[in-house]
């Protein structure tokens, strides 16, 4: 049998290992419902596809990064595209420990989504993954 990795969780583990260096940043696979924009936050969720061959798929993964202030937004944006180098770091993303991804396929932002009158910056980026599945017996 062939499970599909727990993309997101993975993800947020690696980040939360990149970057160290900002205090009070916050990152999940939900934002809380609290969240008032006094603390930067990134928020890694999934977006899968369709199984592509016998243990690889396309996964696509949205990221949203918020904090600081929307007229502001430099800091917000420096992170959201940091954001974006870690999770395409060919080859050292592939090759990290127990890491789920392939292959890095396509790419879209970091952009400030339309419409947003949050009083913290926002960035939205998406990434396009191939994913290797886990075999796993089936449990009787």
């Amino acid at each position: 049998m062939i499970i599909p990795p727990d993309v997101e969780q993975w993800l947020c583990n690696h980040l939360r290992t990149q970057i160290t260096d900002i205090p009070r940043l916050q990152i999940g696979n939900r934002e809380p419902p609290d969240y008032d924009g006094t603390h930067p936050l990134i928020v890694i969720r999934d977006i899968p596809g369709p199984r592509t061959a016998i243990i690889a798929y396309d996964w696509a993964i949205g990221v949203t990064i918020r904090g600081w202030a929307r007229d502001n937004p430099k800091p917000c944006k420096d992170l959201a595209r940091r954001v974006l180098a870690i999770l395409t770091d060919d080859p050292a993303i592939i090759t990290a420990p127990n890491s789920p991804i392939a292959a890095i396929n396509h790419t879209s932002g970091p952009t400030p989504p339309a419409g947003d009158t949050s009083p913290a910056a926002r960035y939205y980026l998406t990434v396009d993954y191939t994913i290797a599945g886990e075999i796993q017996q089936p449990q009787p």
